[in-house]
């Protein structure tokens, strides 16, 4: 858990890092509410009609058993956030953060490999908790 647990500074976030087949991190699964909403502010359109996110800060990931300040804690980066793949045509929460150097479409492949299939999903009994972790400050 605690490798794979994330804190995305510059967004003040949890997230899940995503891991290639050799066990590398390549990107994180967080959430749109973590400033990833068009009502945000943090979105535009590009010319080429992707979303673009525009922060103020690299998003740097990290990792580590809590989330203190670095002169307290031991907290190991797991990347840098460069881009982010944001559907705001579905109502689900999700939003998947590439890591500099890596191929987006694969970063997004992975993520999708690692959700639960919407039809499985809606077969859990209200209240089943699929995941719960995150980083607490």
């Amino acid at each position: 858990m605690k490798q794979n647990a994330a804190y995305i500074m510059g967004l003040n976030c949890s997230a899940w890092v995503l891991r290639d087949q050799a066990g590398l991190p390549v990107g994180v699964l967080t959430a749109k509410h973590c400033g990833l909403l068009p009502s945000d502010g943090n979105l535009s359109t590009a010319s080429d009609g992707q979303l673009r996110v525009s922060l103020s800060q690299p998003l740097t990931v990290y990792t580590g058993d809590h989330f203190g300040t670095p002169s307290t804690t031991v907290m190991t980066v797991a990347g840098v956030v460069t881009s982010f793949y944001v559907d705001p045509s579905t109502t689900d929460d999700l939003a998947v953060g590439i890591f500099d150097g890596q191929d987006p479409a694969s970063v997004v492949a992975i993520a999708q490999s690692e959700l639960v299939p919407a039809e499985q999903g809606a077969a859990l009994p209200e209240g089943t908790v699929a995941f719960d972790a995150g980083f607490p400050q």
